[in-house]
């Protein structure tokens, strides 16, 4: 049993001795990790005791360094008072191995294989439009546990987030006099960030695997997957078809995504359940989804080479990497968010140009190689602004 009493005297605890505390590792990344703490006493009986009785008697030994939060009566996160320095060498070298690196491998390998066999771009695109990205965007609504508070909270921060950054790209779209297509793209480029296969893998890494944070990565990944497949389909095609909105209407309902959205959706909401024979082949298209957007994404490089003289580019990276954070830390205050939620929804607004933005490009033919070349550099020069705004969103 737990001793209850605040006011156990300590000639009880006394027997528990340093060598008598046994210290089990269960997870760790850069900023957290678990542990279980057992206390043997040498009575002939188990000691366990609860964090308030064992932070008055250990203080002494551990507070210099440590700060715990209960997570419940035996396990604790711990965060140690590194140097700041050494923090942000760690946390960068985190992100580089761990997130980065991956991320890299697959588009090198899709750069491999296009130069050693000249990869049909147009199928692949078509693979991932038609057949993998549905799949994808229904098992995420269908699996996905929101609540309506959280959504509420998070819907309101994503459409005015949106809805800024949709003005600042209309401004500097209209002023630069780009042509309706750069227009398109460029607005794409912005607004659809990787919020998926590099947002998520982000989250888990700071916020070591917290539901709450989790859900709400889950939650901006299908609001950036409604916008995807609204918007940013619905802006190329208008750009192609030069304002001819009954072929763009008609082109739109063509479509699977939106389907797919709806449909995992309200199979969510009414709890739906689905044979193992459906569900298990739609897990398998879904966990193919990075490597084959990454690969296509790789071939995309080496068929559109890269040109970094073009200022677009830039005016992108600032867009996506600068000014999305800035708006983001700037609603958070506007609408009271604490903690959790506050720090997700921060590093979140500063995650690079989504690999969807190329894959509609090269679907539609639309500025394909601008498309490819924002993702590829957008995603080099978020090492070191998503290790900025982790820093930042330890302070809210």
């Amino acid at each position: 049993m737990l001793h209850e009493s605040p006011a156990e005297p300590l000639i009880h605890i006394l027997p528990i001795v340093l060598d008598g505390i046994k210290i089990k590792r269960q997870g760790n990344d850069c900023q957290a990790a678990r542990f279980s703490f057992h206390f043997t006493a040498r009575r002939s009986c188990l000691y366990r005791v609860k964090l308030a009785n064992f932070w008055r008697c250990s203080k002494q030994v551990i507070a210099r360094r440590l700060r715990f939060w209960c997570y419940n009566e035996t396990q604790f996160v711990y965060r140690a008072k590194t140097r700041p320095k050494e923090a942000e060498a760690l946390m960068i070298v985190e992100i580089l191995l761990n997130v980065v690196l991956p991320v890299f491998v697959l588009i090198i390998a899709g750069s491999l294989m296009q130069r050693l066999f000249q990869l049909d771009l147009y199928t692949l695109s078509k693979i991932n439009f038609y057949y993998i990205t549905p799949a994808v965007v229904f098992m995420s609504l269908y699996q996905s546990n929101i609540s309506l508070e959280l959504l509420g909270s998070v819907a309101l921060f994503y459409g005015l987030y949106i809805g800024v950054l949709y003005i600042f790209c209309f401004i500097l779209t209209r002023s630069l006099k780009y042509p309706s297509s750069m227009k398109a793209a460029f607005t794409n480029s912005v607004l659809l960030d990787n919020s998926g296969n590099y947002g998520l893998p982000i989250n888990q890494l700071v916020f070591a695997g917290s539901p709450l944070a989790a859900s709400i990565q889950a939650l901006l990944m299908s609001f950036q997957s409604l916008l995807t497949f609204t918007y940013g389909v619905i802006s190329i095609q208008g750009a192609r078809l030069s304002g001819n909105y009954r072929s763009v209407i008609i082109g739109f309902l063509k479509i699977p995504v939106p389907y797919a959205l709806v449909l995992g959706f309200l199979c969510h909401a009414f709890a739906v359940p689905l044979p193992n024979f459906v569900t298990q082949p739609l897990g398998y298209i879904q966990n193919s989804m990075v490597a084959v957007a990454l690969l296509t994404l790789g071939a995309q490089i080496v068929k559109y080479p890269l040109r970094l003289g073009r200022p677009a580019i830039y005016f992108s990276m600032i867009l996506r990497l600068i000014a999305a954070p800035v708006i983001g830390y700037l609603l958070i205050l506007v609408l009271g968010l604490k903690g959790i939620p506050a720090q997700a929804l921060l590093i979140a607004s500063g995650m690079p140009t989504g690999v969807n933005s190329a894959i509609l490009a090269e679907e539609y033919r639309n500025e394909p190689d601008f498309a490819a070349q924002t993702v590829l550099v957008s995603t080099i020069l978020n090492i070191v602004t998503v290790t900025v705004l982790i820093t930042i969103s330890g302070h809210l």
